[in-house]
């Protein structure tokens, strides 16, 4: 499914508008405000589009095709099947809400916006789609999902990796123009990252509640499944 929309007003034309969408990739719809909300912040503040990309696991559709498999639908409810069949309807559901979401969000940031679904896993979907663009915001699987706009006390944290590459110098640029288009408790951190091991540790503990910011350099093949899991969003910049 693809849908697309556009803006009233168009912004003049700039370099940075020329390098194509912003790309959200997502599983979830509950995790989709927050993800969708920093998306569309940093498209408006580039002049860019937002492409929303929600991704169908292929592996739960596998598991659904097993006879053995069975769903709980609450606390104290008997186990029931579950077919592909509930895997494709709960899919449409998905794409409803996030249709919706991705709608009023791009409405309130005037932004030319899309969306389109994807099947497979969301990590290698991912690394495939950042061919496509130089910036890739993921919706982790494992993050529970948090409101756009958190309440007044909390502050959430833009944590920029920093390994001293000309990206991360652009992640520190970027983190401040999303954050500027976001609410006022947002705040910009970095994070130095001196070699691998070091960010391996990162990774295991990333900032909460916040984003993180990294250059997608770090992003080797075997980083990709981790960063998917990851209890964060993240935004990868090429």
């Amino acid at each position: 499914m693809t849908t697309a929309t556009r803006p009233k007003n168009h912004a003049a034309a700039s370099p940075e508008s020329a390098a194509g969408p912003v790309l959200a990739v997502l599983e979830d719809s509950a995790a989709g405000a927050l993800l969708i909300e920093c998306s569309a912040a940093l498209a408006r503040a580039l002049g860019r589009g937002l492409t929303v990309v929600h991704v169908q696991s292929t592996l739960a559709l596998q598991a659904a095709a097993l006879p053995q498999t069975q769903v709980l639908a609450h606390a104290g409810a008997p186990w029931a099947p579950f077919a592909p069949l509930d895997v494709e309807r709960g899919w449409r559901a998905q794409a409803t809400r996030l249709q919706a979401m991705g709608a009023a969000i791009a409405t309130r940031h005037a932004l030319a916006w899309s969306m389109r679904t994807v099947r497979g896993e969301i990590g290698a979907v991912a690394r495939a789609l950042f061919d496509e663009t130089d910036l890739l915001f993921l919706g982790a699987t494992a993050w529970r999902a948090r409101p756009a706009r958190p309440a007044a006390a909390s502050v959430c944290v833009l944590a920029v990796l920093n390994d001293g590459s000309a990206a991360a110098l652009r992640g520190a640029q970027l983190a401040a123009s999303m954050a500027a288009e976001m609410p006022a408790n947002w705040r910009v951190r970095e994070v130095p990252v001196a070699d691998a091991a070091a960010l391996d540790r990162l990774l295991q503990r990333p900032p909460s509640p916040g984003v993180l910011v990294m250059p997608g350099a770090l992003a080797t093949p075997q980083r990709w499944a981790r960063l998917a899991r990851l209890a964060c969003p993240i935004l990868l910049i090429g």
